[in-house]
């Protein structure tokens, strides 16, 4: 190298120009070569150790089709029961309607309205001989006629009519509690049924379309099935949920039967 006030050659290591005692250290500059600094790296470059977390961080996306995949099915089976995918019925209220006493008993809820005695008093007339009412083809023309003399032969020793509508609904596609047993009641009064002077009777109606079903009685009627009636339209679901329905009308007239019996010899 030279120094760069007179010029003199001087060796690389030395510090000062032996021939005018210049500083030959201080003013060295780099080389082509050498780069100015060695931290401009680190504005256009990520570190390795910053980078790496990065190839380790998993998706979340899995665990969130996961958990809607779950959301769906618990819909699905959820729905299922509420609108009787899965063959279930709907349970009604049990209301027995008393022309006596205009209440309601046997497990009736505040959701469903009383009968009142002139509600099912008023336009009664003699007794209609039909006991059974098929609708919606449920039964086979052989079947009306086997239940229809078993009611009627109920009506002859107890003096009380014991009737089964199987029909397509109930006016609604969703009938609440109160529905269903104004709609029975009604019908127990258009079609003028019971037996005897105060027109004593049961009906038991299934919607095959909605699934609904509802027990009304009246008179002595309603002292006969007071206390059974829970167990006999349990009996009578485990048929209906299986679309047995002459299973149903042979379970329902066998039990009213005997509930009439036990009531008869009280």
């Amino acid at each position: 190298m030279f120094c760069p006030v007179c010029g003199e050659v001087v060796s690389d290591n030395a510090v000062f120009c032996k021939k005018c005692g210049t500083n030959v250290d201080a003013a060295k500059v780099p080389t082509a070569m050498e780069p100015a600094s060695t931290k401009t790296a680190a504005i256009d470059t990520v570190p390795a150790a910053v980078q790496a977390p990065m190839s380790r961080r998993k998706s979340k996306a899995p665990f969130i089709a996961a958990a809607i995949v779950l959301i769906a099915i618990v819909g699905i089976v959820a729905a299922g029961f509420a609108t009787n995918w899965f063959g279930l019925m709907k349970q009604p209220v049990n209301l027995v309607a008393s022309s006596s006493s205009g209440s309601a008993s046997a497990g009736a809820t505040s959701s469903a309205s009383p009968a009142s005695s002139s509600s099912l008093d008023a336009g009664q007339a003699k007794p209609n001989t039909d006991f059974v009412f098929d609708e919606v083809g449920a039964l086979s023309s052989k079947e009306i006629e086997e239940w229809e003399a078993k009611a009627k032969a109920l009506a002859d020793k107890y003096n009380v009519g014991v009737y089964l509508l199987f029909n397509d609904s109930m006016g609604v596609n969703d009938p609440t509690p109160s529905q269903r047993n104004e709609f029975a009641r009604d019908y127990f009064i258009e079609h003028k049924l019971g037996v005897g002077p105060d027109s004593d009777g049961i009906i038991f109606v299934v919607s095959l379309r909605t699934r609904d079903y509802v027990t009304v009685a009246k008179g002595k009627g309603v002292s006969a099935l007071d206390k059974d009636i829970d167990a006999i339209e349990s009996a009578i679901v485990a048929y209906l949920k299986f679309d047995d329905w002459n299973g149903a009308a042979k379970t329902y007239y066998e039990l009213v039967g005997s509930a009439l019996e036990n009531y008869s010899n009280a």
